[in-house]
């Protein structure tokens, strides 16, 4: 899978000690490098950042059917709910069965 441009990282920790204190300020800077859309890495978990609210309104909301979903939390939300703890659902057809079922 291909993805965005964003900064290097080192192996295992990523860009973890790269960030600072202040997250959003580091995530601007990166901006004005990498574009509106980057990938960093933080301590082996990946992230796409949306920088700006047109980036993330056309990805979130207008092609939401594409890029909504969680990531896969086996333990929560597979082997102790039976797949049905709707906050770690995936964004599919049986998430919205579930979410119309529990406001009925």
């Amino acid at each position: 899978m291909k993805l965005p441009p964003g900064p290097r990282g080192w192996p295992v920790i990523g860009s973890v000690f790269d960030i600072g204190p202040h997250m959003w300020l580091t995530f601007t800077e990166w901006k004005k490098q990498y574009g509106p859309i980057f990938y960093v890495n933080l301590a082996g978990r990946s992230m796409i950042v949306l920088n700006t609210h047109e980036v993330a309104t056309e990805l979130l909301d207008k092609r939401s059917s594409i890029y909504s979903d969680r990531p896969r939390h086996i333990v929560a939300s597979e082997i102790m709910s039976g797949e049905y703890l709707l906050g770690f659902m995936h964004f599919d057809d049986k998430w919205k069965r579930v979410r119309r079922g529990s406001h009925e």
